[in-house]
């Protein structure tokens, strides 16, 4: 452990704040009228409050109060917020109290800035996660009480200008999404006056082309739960009429990560119109194994997430990869003609298209899920082929300065999140803050903390 500053110490979460496990309620709990108290799921779940039976949640063990400070013990693991009321924490959660004389932002800032830490320490091939002992040992650099309050005061002074320039960023942010999904929406569904005789062509072409492909297995039908309207010479098909497979990755591979030629793309490398592979998960999956070859990615296919918060999300594969695989978390498809990928990526990203039958579609309260036969049922507008080319040229025309926008915002994001940590870095190396040596140590605020234990202990015995 690295050096404190005079009158600190390092001591633990567990010494410096009373913790609760989280539990999820079971199924009967939930009902549709939610008279019970606020239950909160995991991280990526944060917010969204989920009805329960009032019978639900009266053990004390599991509830957090205001001013808790409540973290995701399961991937991706780190402090969500403060507790704003008395609520119910499910197993994906801890509540976090700090003790007296610790002063509870002071924590808060704390694991926030070691919140990497906390996420090499989980482990799980499902659901990665923290134990309540790992939480309980995490180390806590100790300031004097007075310095911690001093501490606690100019990191939000910094970071709530911070905040604010954060604000316009978003702002901006989701003035450019509108903007591009308004460019989708418009070339995608407004290119009828491109289209002039009744030419099906393309239509047949995939149809017979699919057959030799895949045999005679039979296509799903569109769910034309959008409404859409077919102009003349074009079609109405199915993601799965367009498609010779659908499928995901293995369940079982975790036992092969962290070493190997192959990589294990994840939810975290499919964003919305370009795959990301500036996170790496390599892998050495076992070749025996049936799914190597039904997740292996080629260009030109097409990758959704399922799971989870960007459940929903697209890219086409544009670009030649070697012993790539898709992750159980992402759904891969793999167009008849590849030189229909980029059209079918930007009908999937498009809210009045794809995307609105995706969010149409997305089940599960805690985790969100896209089902495989709602993916092969997704509604396709399909247009001649001189057509398709032409809304595909047009939609990339207007989209490259949308996405030069949108790239430097995201690199402004990024420095803001840097400046972020560089603030709480320095707070708690002793730098923002001058030190007083007329403070109380730290030594001694923790004997005190530790006397009271001992007496709260002694005391629940003496009722036992």
């Amino acid at each position: 452990m690295r050096q404190l500053p005079r009158g600190w110490l390092w001591t633990t979460l567990g010494e410096a704040c009373e913790i609760t496990q989280g539990q999820s309620p079971p199924g009967s709990s939930y009902n549709a009228v939610g008279q019970g108290l606020p239950f909160y799921q995991g991280k990526t779940d944060f917010g969204e409050l989920h009805p329960t039976a009032r019978s639900w949640c009266s053990a004390p063990q599991k509830l957090a109060v205001a001013e808790d400070i409540l973290i995701s013990v399961r991937a991706p693991v780190g402090p969500t917020n403060i507790a704003a009321e008395r609520c119910c924490i499910g197993r994906g959660l801890a509540a976090l109290r700090a003790r007296d004389d610790i002063c509870q932002y002071y924590v808060l800032h704390w694991l926030r800035l070691s919140e990497p830490e906390l996420g090499h320490k989980a482990r799980g091939s499902t659901f990665a996660s923290i134990t309540g002992t790992q939480l309980a040992a995490h180390p806590l650099p100790l300031a004097p009480l007075t310095e911690q309050r001093r501490i606690v005061a100019e990191i939000e002074k910094h970071l709530s200008a911070l905040d604010a320039g954060c604000a316009l960023l978003a702002g901006s942010q989701r003035k450019v999404t509108r903007c591009i999904d308004g460019i989708l929406s418009t070339a995608l569904l407004s290119s009828r006056e491109l289209t002039l005789t009744d030419d099906r062509a393309l239509g047949r072409r995939i149809r017979t082309e699919r057959e030799r492909l895949s045999g005679s297995r039979t296509a799903l039908p569109p769910d034309n739960l959008l409404g859409l309207v077919a102009p003349a010479g074009w079609e109405i098909m199915s993601l799965d009429e367009l498609t010779t497979r659908i499928t995901s990755g293995a369940r079982d591979w975790s036992p092969y990560y962290g070493s190997g030629a192959g990589t294990f793309i994840m939810a975290q490398n499919v964003r919305r119109g370009r795959l990301d592979l500036s996170f790496r998960q390599p892998i050495d999956p076992p070749l025996e194994d049936s799914s190597v070859q039904r997740s292996l990615v080629r260009y030109g296919d097409l990758l959704v997430t399922i799971v989870g918060a960007n459940t929903g999300d697209a890219c086409a594969v544009l670009e030649d990869l070697d012993q790539y695989y898709v992750c159980q978390s992402v759904a891969l498809a793999r167009p008849v003609l590849p030189q229909t990928s980029k059209y079918l990526m930007f009908w999937l990203l498009a809210s009045r298209a794809g995307a609105g039958y995706f969010k149409k579609c997305v089940y599960g309260q805690g985790r969100p899920h896209l089902g495989f036969d709602q993916i092969k049922r997704t509604p396709v507008l399909v247009p001649p082929l001189d057509v398709m080319n032409a809304i595909v040229a047009r939609i990339e025309d207007h989209l490259s300065l949308a996405e030069a926008v949108a790239v430097s915002v995201e690199h402004s994001q990024r420095h803001a999140t840097t400046l972020r940590q560089a603030i709480l870095r320095k707070a708690f190396e002793g730098k923002l803050v001058p030190q007083d040596p007329n403070d109380e140590p730290a030594s001694v605020l923790l004997q005190r903390i530790r006397a009271a234990r001992g007496h709260s202990l002694a005391r629940a015995h003496a009722v036992r």
